[in-house]
């Protein structure tokens, strides 16, 4: 079999490309805060992390007792913080040089996470790496085809292994 043009390739965001459990940490510490709730240690909320933001809340309320009735405005004020969070998150070493050598080579690149895609768009502005990923599929959206996570250890050498994503019409 051979192959006419480069093959697209997708990669999961959080755990594969970037680290953003210290935003995450940051952006629910704050809404507990706001609530009178005890904050949770880092380790405590990316044990939560993974499933996307209403999973995240779904674990949060019952670890620390909270009545379900709140769960909507504590979704909204951590949105309202995450939609910008960017200060903390970090980069796995070698992404850059990696993903741009794949994009040098031609490969359509694509983005396929839990991350609503507000928070997805400004990770990937404030790295300048928006311009190298010409599709970006939410789980659980039509583009993204129902992707279904695996378990990889976090990093680059597990990129574009990170979840089954039928890529979208951008990366055909």
């Amino acid at each position: 079999m051979t192959m006419d043009r480069p093959c697209p390739i997708i990669f999961d965001l959080d755990g594969t490309l970037i680290d953003s459990a210290p935003d995450i940490h940051a952006c629910v510490n704050a809404v507990l805060r706001q609530h009178q709730i005890a904050p949770l240690p880092l380790a405590r909320v990316r044990s939560f992390i993974g499933g996307g933001v209403e999973l995240l809340w779904t674990r949060i309320i019952a670890a620390c007792g909270i009545e379900p009735v709140h769960r909507p405005a504590l979704i909204a004020a951590f949105m309202a913080r995450y939609h910008d969070a960017t200060a903390l998150t970090r980069l796995f070493p070698g992404v850059i040089e990696a993903v741009g050598r794949l994009a040098d080579a031609g490969h359509p690149l694509g983005i396929c996470t839990n991350k609503p895609m507000g928070p997805t768009r400004r990770v990937l502005q404030h790295f300048a790496l928006d311009r190298l990923f010409s599709c970006r599929c939410r789980r659980g959206q039509p583009a993204a085809a129902q992707a279904r996570p695996r378990a990889l250890a976090p990093g680059p050498a597990n990129a574009g292994r990170g979840g089954e994503c039928t890529p979208c019409a951008l990366c055909r």
